[in-house]
């Protein structure tokens, strides 16, 4: 509790709010603002504020997975994205998120059926079907990979991250001169 009211105090300061975060959507709100400042280490105290505050919400624990990933906690990542999926087990985003964590991880099978899910719930989803062309082309999956990036470039055709990875493909292909 104390923890929290000096973080509480540290969010009024910082963001300039009336008074500090008090329910489990102020703290979630205040994390992204926090984020967004790249004051990351305290984002992700108020997230795990809000998700402590609301033990139910999937959309908290998928923050605090998201930003203990980018803080290099990977053990601890995974659990709070297994929360999750768990709290919204057809939530694709939450299945995107354990992808992503298991393709960190290096553990390409878990990953790969992770994002299987993400797309079984919404098909087209680019982020997922981005994430497929890295899983293949890490594998050295090249066809399938190619696949991947051009269905993603499919639903969404300024996707840079989809048209990078046909091109690096191209390149593992000998493709171009």
């Amino acid at each position: 509790a104390c923890g929290r009211l000096r973080l509480g105090e540290f969010c009024r300061r910082r963001l300039g709010l009336d008074g500090a975060p008090v329910g489990a959507g102020d703290w979630l709100a205040a994390g992204q603002r926090l984020h967004g400042l790249g004051e990351r280490e305290a984002a992700l105290a108020a997230f795990e504020a809000g998700a402590d505050l609301e033990p139910g919400n999937a959309e908290a624990w998928m923050a605090v997975a998201t930003l203990r990933a980018e803080l290099d906690r990977p053990e601890a990542a995974l659990a709070a994205a297994q929360r999750a999926l768990a709290l919204a087990p057809a939530h694709p985003g939450a299945w995107l998120n354990l992808g992503l964590l298991w393709r960190i991880a290096g553990d390409f099978e878990k990953a790969s059926a992770c994002v299987d899910q993400a797309l079984a719930v919404e098909p087209a989803l680019p982020a997922a079907l981005l994430t497929h062309g890295q899983i293949f082309a890490a594998r050295q999956q090249l066809d399938l990979a190619a696949e991947a990036f051009a269905a993603c470039l499919d639903s969404d055709p300024a996707h840079f991250g989809a048209a990078f990875g046909l091109a690096d493909v191209a390149l593992a292909r000998g493709d171009f001169a």
